[in-house]
């Protein structure tokens, strides 16, 4: 990579800036529970992670697991995942919140590849 490439040149995924529902909690020995779960506000989405608001600081590479909302089709769909902390920086109101997905079922993968493809496009026309 040279000095000269945008954050955008850098990215494997295409990131869609939008707003949805999100949560999360620290996974804990491996072990899957929907109790718990804290919600959040994404700030963007891709196929290959997610951008969110947290009220608290969390530490890199820690693994949380998540469920992320979002409508297609007029649908709404539920999408669960296991993720990795890649980077928590504070923000004006708690921390910006940035993970990679680790694991994520194919089935939800593909919705998730169609949703943001969806959107793209439709951005792009507007």
């Amino acid at each position: 990579m040279t000095a000269t490439q945008s954050s955008s040149e850098r990215r494997r995924f295409l990131r869609l800036p939008l707003e949805i529902k999100v949560h999360f909690k620290a996974l804990k020995e491996g072990v899957l529970d929907v109790k718990g779960l804290k919600p959040a506000r994404a700030k963007d989405l891709s196929t290959g992670g997610v951008l969110f608001a947290s009220p608290k600081k969390m530490t890199a590479n820690e693994v949380l697991q998540m469920r992320i909302n979002f409508i297609r089709a007029g649908k709404p769909v539920e999408m669960a995942a296991i993720a990795r902390v890649a980077r928590c920086q504070k923000a004006k109101a708690g921390y910006n919140v940035g993970v990679e997905f680790l694991q994520v079922y194919a089935e939800d993968l593909k919705v998730l590849e169609n949703f943001i493809d969806r959107k793209a496009k439709a951005a792009k026309k507007k």
